[in-house]
């Protein structure tokens, strides 16, 4: 018998035609699935409550902003993070828990947390991945690392640089600081300010927070300008309590609040209280709905909205009780469900990151099994909890509860 490379030949390339529709095939998906991702805002206010935000329960604190944005998407309630702030903002940027990244802490009260948090990887680096552009706005908090580390192209800090250590950034500031520790205030000062290395003189009538909106609206117009889907991590200083600068430099007080006028000039300041406090991260909120709503970007984009642990008296660093790990949350914008009821899936922190995936188009990661996306519920898709139980942490104090406690 003879041999013919001629029916080789044709299953040579019939497996050629068929790989080659595959792949195309594949790609397309892939594609199709990355044009369809939305932008995405990921607010987290500081040391705010359920019991603050009057979502949940009568507060006394009007917010009709949060309301009206929650109103319009979907609210959840059994929401935990921790009880302090870095382990939190830790969780929700890498989708695991402390016993694998070590965060069990605050790294800067505590000579225990060594781990450069950015070495596991975060949502920003995953949507960059997908061809975001990124940028990291407010508080850095996790004292290792550089921000494009962490994924993001741009950056708007209080109190870091990725190219100056803190002691000359400092150097910089002639505002108010005070104790061993150079405090200086996120709120009026606003300082040291640096965005994207470059460091922002400020003065007495500097309102960080005011300074970081103009800094995301600076970078969605510039990524829709290139035509490029965004990604913003708004790590908000809001409300967390003040260092008294320019007095006996305890953080026990509240700052006082500007009062903004229709063009959104500051024209007065309020009284330095909690509920001024809160008041003010619902006008933020508005702020921020009704610029990406000037933009034509809403239908595009989806903020999704927490806070980092409660209030101090509302439960911060406390592990007896629920109250110092319970938190808001909800989901606004493009595709998300408008809903009557808050929905009690229980939710972690962790599952930001297998979330904000999902929306951004991303493969899920095998290696975040501590992480479940609520994208299908957040979307009015499946409603069912895609988890059982929820998990906390501070030090080594640890909490578990499940939808029914």
């Amino acid at each position: 018998m003879s041999w013919s490379p001629k029916p080789r030949l044709l299953y040579t390339m019939r497996g050629f035609l068929i790989g080659a529709y595959v792949a195309v095939t594949f790609y397309e998906s892939v594609y199709a699935r990355a044009s369809k991702s939305p932008n995405m805002i990921v607010y987290l206010a500081d040391d705010i409550g359920q019991i603050n935000t009057d979502l949940y329960v009568a507060s006394g604190t009007s917010m009709p902003n949060l309301k009206a944005m929650a109103r319009n998407g979907t609210v959840l309630d059994i929401v935990w993070s921790t009880p302090m702030c870095q382990p939190s903002r830790a969780m929700a940027l890498t989708g695991l828990y402390g016993y694998q990244t070590k965060w069990w802490y605050q790294a800067n009260f505590t000579a225990k947390q060594t781990v450069n948090l950015a070495s596991f990887g975060t949502w920003a680096n995953k949507a960059r991945e997908q061809g975001y552009l990124t940028m990291w706005i407010g508080k850095m908090q996790l004292t290792f690392g550089k921000t494009k580390d962490y994924g993001f192209d741009e950056y708007c800090l209080w109190r870091w640089s990725d190219v100056l250590g803190p002691a000359a950034l400092l150097r910089l500031y002639d505002g108010p600081k005070c104790g061993r520790n150079d405090l200086t205030s996120p709120y009026w000062y606003a300082g040291p300010l640096v965005i994207n290395d470059q460091f922002i003189p400020t003065n007495a009538r500097t309102f960080g927070p005011l300074v970081y909106l103009d800094c995301m609206k600076n970078f969605i117009r510039r990524a829709k300008a290139a035509n490029k889907k965004f990604l913003i991590y708004f790590a908000d200083d809001l409300c967390h309590a003040d260092w008294n600068v320019t007095g006996n430099c305890q953080n026990d007080i509240y700052a006082k609040m500007p009062i903004l006028n229709p063009q959104g000039r500051i024209v007065g300041m309020t009284q330095g209280t909690p509920e001024a406090c809160y008041k003010f991260l619902d006008t933020m909120l508005g702020l921020v709905r009704d610029f990406v709503r000037s933009e034509n970007l809403w239908s595009q984009t989806v903020l999704l909205f927490s806070a980092d642990n409660p209030a101090a008296s509302m439960g911060k660093k406390q592990v007896n009780r629920q109250d110092g790990t319970r938190v808001p949350f909800f989901a606004y914008g493009g595709p998300i469900k408008k809903r009557s009821r808050i929905s009690y899936a229980p939710f972690s922190f962790a599952d930001l990151y297998a979330t904000v995936l999902d929306f951004i188009g991303s493969p899920p990661d095998p290696t975040r099994k501590d992480s479940a996306s609520f994208k299908n519920l957040l979307t009015g898709r499946n409603l069912a909890a895609p988890r059982k139980w929820i998990f906390s942490y501070y030090d080594h104090y640890r909490m578990i509860r499940t939808k029914d406690w």
